[in-house]
C-alpha cells in the first residue's frame, strides 16, 4: 500500500475506538471508508451506514500504531 492522508488513517482509528461510529459526514471521510472497503479493511455490517474493521484493517492498524518513533542523534564535532 502507498501512503495514506489523515482522513484516510483517521477513518481507521474512530472504527477502532468509537464502535459503530456512523458519522462519515465530509466528502473526504466517505471517500476514506470507500478506499479501506475496496481494499478489504472495512466492510458494511447491518445497514447500509455502520461500518467495521474486518481482521486485515485492524492488523493493518495495528501494524501502522506499533511503529516506531523517529530519533535524531545530536552530536558535538570535533574541534581543529
Amino acid at each position: 500500500m502507498s501512503l495514506h492522508t489523515p482522513v484516510q488513517i483517521e477513518v481507521l482509528l474512530a472504527l477502532r475506538y468509537r464502535p459503530n461510529y456512523d458519522a462519515f459526514e465530509s466528502k473526504a471521510a466517505l471517500d476514506a471508508a470507500s478506499f479501506w472497503i475496496a481494499r478489504g479493511l472495512v466492510r458494511r455490517s447491518g445497514n447500509d451506514n455502520h461500518l467495521e474493521l474486518t481482521d486485515k484493517g485492524d492488523y493493518y492498524l495495528n501494524h501502522l500504531l506499533n511503529q516506531p518513533l523517529p530519533e535524531m542523534q545530536y552530536y558535538i564535532p570535533k574541534q581543529e
